[in-house]
């Protein structure tokens, strides 16, 4: 996998014990649109970014939440709190270790609200290289688009029935073989490797870790992430 970021969460998908390599801190963008660092709101929607791709950090977390706790071990520190899903995580005990980058893994039972609430807490407290760690793969994940913008890209759009892009229907949410569906139609090595993904703030953590990885099979090295509340 390579590197994905909207006015979301990037993602990456690593599970190896070897750390991935974070990228660069971006810069705080402005305004309404996509970056890194901070939240940004969108009509219908709620938008944060991050991600993680070249570059150096000082050191690796790995954060891993489950329905019932969130531990994190790395950096120095190790401990875990409890986690109630559509509650705001507890993670004060992370907080000065900018210099970090953060691994996430998500259980694919929890919702993508509370993953994408999580990533968008973490990277409040200054830790921008968050990456979403997919249990299910373990090539290294996608890094954030730092232009702060958005322009015209394709859309992948996850609702409680259906996949789809380009007004196409691909599959269904729990469809096992979503990834390989959306590789085959998604065009690979795009000329501006962006890749925007609206889904239903319930949708599956498990579903959005298949169609991060079917992007970063066809070689969309930034993704940007919408949580759709409508």
């Amino acid at each position: 996998m390579k590197h994905l970021a909207l006015a979301l969460i990037a993602i990456v998908a690593c599970k190896s014990d070897k750390p991935p390599t974070p990228a660069p801190t971006p810069t705080t963008p402005s305004g309404t649109g996509s970056g890194s660092g901070s939240s940004v709101i969108a009509a219908g929607s709620d938008l944060g970014s991050a991600g993680a791709g070249s570059g150096s950090a000082a050191c690796v977390i790995k954060v891993t939440m489950s329905q019932t706790n969130i531990s994190w071990n790395g950096g120095g520190v190790k401990g875990q709190t409890d986690f109630k899903p559509g509650e705001p995580a507890h993670l004060d005990a992370l907080n000065g270790l900018t210099k970090c980058a953060v691994w996430l893994v998500a259980d694919d039972k929890l919702v993508y609200q509370d993953v994408v609430t999580t990533m968008d807490r973490l990277i409040k407290m200054g830790l921008v290289n968050v990456s979403l760690a997919d249990p299910a793969n373990s090539k290294p994940g996608p890094a954030p688009d730092p232009s702060g913008k958005l322009r015209d890209e394709p859309v992948v759009i996850i609702t409680k029935t259906e996949v789809r892009f380009r007004d196409k229907v691909i599959g269904k949410p729990d469809d096992d073989a979503i990834t390989a569906k959306l590789t085959a139609v998604l065009p690979k090595d795009p000329k501006d490797p962006t890749l925007i993904i609206q889904a239903d703030k319930d949708t599956s953590a498990k579903t959005i870790n298949r169609v991060v990885t079917a992007a970063s099979n066809q070689g969309y090295a930034n993704v940007l992430f919408a949580v759709k509340n409508k």
